[in-house]
């Protein structure tokens, strides 16, 4: 058990940058061997459920009885640290009063959006609702410098004014924490602790699941699990409270361990019900001068309590196999694996510093070889969580890109002209089978993600730049054909429907803010936000805004903003959902049936509902 005094205050100097962690943590050294199977040393003791999946059909099981989660509606919550956390807070905040929430079926996060979702899914306290939890609405008019400064504890975008580096420098400082932990408890402390989610005092009891039936059955076929020191969080329900759309946190499988190439990176997912890849991989890696080394990963879920444990030396019987208990695996561990972009960079150093569990590939056989598995950010291998949808052939989806690169509406696209990283996020074409352009090369970042046609793609930007001229918010609707892919196991041959919002500058949102003058600066917020913006020299309390940096947008601090930065950013993204409402109804209302139900109007900008 780990226990640490409470932590102090500290001097702003004490904030140390990413730089100085790896400097502190990474020893000197050559690249670590790739490690061969693992065996048990503990008898097993466990039962859990194990869903083996059939090529590409797939069981997932919160779209069976006694669940049945309806695979119509997704929302996505891109990746992007704070920034994502922030923009995701405002996005939540329009769709909830806009009454689009109750529809959404799926909540797929990732890294900075993982942050959020999980906390919005399973917080316990901090907050007494959900209208408290993602902060109040402010319309552009009524925005102020000195409400701007007003940012309550009890709503999620306090966490991301957090000293994230203070949290990691200080389980440094402790010495007791296992170096593949160090990230995760940090995470746990800074964005799950505050909502009843993490426990620094005992990070090693806590589990997490869908509801208390859940739980209670998981319980009965394992006594041991009664124990008063385990805890399980549950999704939260609250009559008061949107239903929580069914959570799938994104992670990626890195092998070989430390020197996973973008080709070989695998999908992973955390849920409340299960944990792993549905879909069956053979992974090839052909070392210079040595034989080739062969993995097979996925084929399969398990329930989130036996996450990391040892593949079970028996077959599969009435749904359950027997294993060895593993490490509790917490919402901090989903949340933290998520969000570890450090983990393909330092991978190559020592892989110990990345998350890692032991896992199998799931057949149902029983006694299938048992290896350590490095795990880091979704965003390195897909930083929407769209994947996850298209696997489920969710049909409709919302698809929130906060990203830290602005739209260029001055590039024409076309297949035969990919962009650059400067003219768009760069996960985006990927879906299309396109590289970005750097000078005279061409790169594939994300080379295994096409599930689009090249063709489409003129048609998704277009329409994204053509909004973004309008004023209101870069906002478009798109309906896609998916074309099967053989990595990641998504069936083709369906069409889905998409509702893209980027995150970018909204000039009407802009125009009607307060002309109120910083009493410090003696300027306006669009004149602090033009000189944020300035294309040669960005300055002042809001440098590229909405497009923040995700590492060091305050340097020396590591990931914080300021509170200032995370209201005017979540203002500005509730204001171009609700404006652009009627896009995201034409994905997220049902289709009228028959009699047509009453529609709830849109609330007035900026109003309480």
């Amino acid at each position: 058990m780990f226990h640490r005094k409470p932590r102090p205050r500290r001097a702003a100097f004490l904030t140390i940058t990413l730089s100085t962690v790896v400097a502190l943590i990474v020893p000197a050294g050559c690249l670590q061997p790739i490690p061969g199977p693992v065996t048990p040393s503990t008898p097993e003791v466990l039962h859990a459920r194990l869903w083996v999946s059939q090529g590409k059909v797939y069981t997932f099981p919160e779209q069976v009885p006694p669940h049945e989660t309806k695979p119509t509606t997704g929302v996505c919550l891109s990746g992007g640290g704070t920034r994502a956390l922030s923009a995701g807070m405002g996005q939540l905040r329009a769709l909830n009063q806009l009454g689009l929430l109750k529809h959404v079926q799926y909540l797929s996060c990732v890294s900075g959006g993982a942050w959020l979702g999980t906390a919005f899914t399973y917080y316990e306290r901090g907050a007494r609702d959900d209208a408290e939890f993602l902060g109040p609405v402010t319309l552009p008019e009524a925005i102020t410098w000195p409400g701007l400064q007003h940012l309550p504890m009890s709503c999620v975008g306090h966490t991301a004014t957090k000293n994230f580096a203070e949290a990691i420098w200080e389980l440094l400082e402790g010495g007791h924490t296992p170096k593949d932990l160090i990230w995760i408890r940090a995470v746990g402390e800074t964005f799950l602790e505050p909502f009843g989610l993490y426990d620094e005092t005992d990070p090693d009891s806590e589990y997490f699941s869908l509801d208390a039936d859940t739980v209670r059955e998981i319980k009965d076929r394992n006594p041991t699990l009664h124990h008063k020191r385990i805890r399980f969080h549950t999704v939260r329900s609250n009559d008061t409270d949107v239903k929580r759309p069914y959570l799938i946190v994104n992670s990626s499988l890195i092998w070989p361990v430390g020197r996973g190439p973008a080709e070989q990176l695998v999908g992973f997912e955390y849920t409340p019900l299960y944990a792993g890849n549905p879909f069956r991989l053979e992974l090839t890696y052909k070392p210079f001068l040595k034989p080739a080394i062969r993995r097979t990963v996925g084929g399969g879920f398990i329930e989130p309590f036996a996450y990391g444990c040892y593949a079970p030396s028996g077959p599969v019987k009435d749904g359950l196999v027997r294993v060895t208990q593993p490490p509790a695996f917490s919402l901090a561990d989903a949340a933290g694996t998520s969000s570890s972009a450090y983990a393909r960079i330092l991978g190559e150093v020592n892989h110990s510093l990345l998350p890692h569990a032991l896992g199998w590939a799931v057949t149902g056989t029983g006694g299938e070889q048992t290896f350590l598995h490095d795990f880091g950010d979704g965003g390195n291998l897909e930083n929407y969580g769209l994947m996850s949808m298209l696997l489920r052939r969710v049909k409709n989806i919302v698809v929130f890109i906060n990203t830290d690169v602005k739209l260029n509406v001055h590039y024409k696209p076309s297949p035969r002209h990919p962009p650059t990283a400067s003219d768009i996020d760069d996960v985006l074409p990927a879906y299309f089978g396109l590289p970005i352009r750097s000078g005279l090369l061409r790169k594939r970042p994300y080379p295994n993600n096409q599930v689009f046609k090249q063709e489409d793609f003129v048609c998704v930007v277009e329409a994204l730049q053509t909004a973004k001229r309008c004023g209101h918010g870069a906002v478009a609707v798109t309906d896609l054909a998916v074309q099967s892919n053989d990595w990641w196991g998504v069936p083709g041959d369906w069409k889905t429907r998409i509702c893209w919002v980027y995150l970018d500058r909204a000039p009407h949102w802009e125009s009607k803010l307060y002309d109120g003058r910083d009493p410090r600066t003696g300027k306006s917020l669009k004149a602090a936000i033009d000189e944020g913006n300035d294309p040669y020299f960005p300055s002042g309390p809001f440098q590229k805004f909405p497009n923040y940096r995700t590492v060091a947008e305050n340097f020396p601090d590591l990931i914080e903003l300021t509170k200032q930065q995370v209201n005017l950013l979540a203002d500005l993204t509730y204001w171009v959902v609700s404006k652009n409402h009627h896009h995201l109804r034409k994905v997220l209302e049902p289709k009228k049936t028959g009699i047509e139900p009453a529609r709830r109007q849109p609330p007035r900008l900026g109003a309480s509902t």
